[in-house]
């Protein structure tokens, strides 16, 4: 629609005289209303029948083959609908209940529980599996890490002289022996 009114407005600015001077920019948009739009372009009331013909076609289709059916059929089909529906929410739940004892499992092996991300849900077994092979993974990437940091030198510490000689100092400093 944007497109639209800023087309209509820049052909209304290329309208200006050879002797006029073109508008401020804050006045070139000029917004109209849709059936001002429709009936000064007929190219988009074309469009806009085309789309509302086929989503009637498309209504129409469908309420009379719902008013084709039989009241057996009627109730089948409700039937067929909440069955539908009332297995997803189960998928649904099992899925939660899944993901629960997933985290519950992650915690209990000493894992971070945003590893459930990393975890299929969808059976026990793909569940069982890929926990080993997040812990397997998530334990290897531990001790890589911890066997590189162990490789690296290790810090410095200071001589036990630099610090007997600070405390000489400090000890002068404040006339003690």
């Amino acid at each position: 629609m944007s497109e639209i009114t800023e087309q209509v407005t820049t052909n209304q600015t290329n309208e200006t005289q050879p002797g006029q001077q073109q508008p401020e920019p804050a006045a070139q948009r000029q917004t109209l209303d849709l059936k001002e739009l429709l009936k000064t372009h007929p190219e988009l009331r074309s469009q806009l029948d085309k789309h509302t013909t086929v989503a009637l076609n498309t209504a129409r289709a469908k309420w009379e083959q719902e008013q084709s059916l039989t009241a057996e059929q009627r109730a089948e089909n409700a039937l067929k609908e909440r069955s539908a529906a009332l297995d997803m929410r189960e998928r649904e739940l099992k899925r939660q209940e899944r993901r629960a004892s997933a985290v519950e499992t992650l915690t209990s092996r000493g894992l971070p529980p945003s590893l459930v991300g990393c975890v299929s849900l969808e059976d026990d077994d793909q569940m069982a599996a890929t926990l080993d092979a997040a812990e397997k993974a998530f334990r290897d990437s531990v001790k890589r890490s911890v066997n590189e940091q162990l490789k690296a030198e290790p810090p410095k510490q200071a001589s036990p002289s630099a610090g007997q000689d600070y405390l000489a100092r400090m000890r002068q400093t404040m006339g003690l022996k």
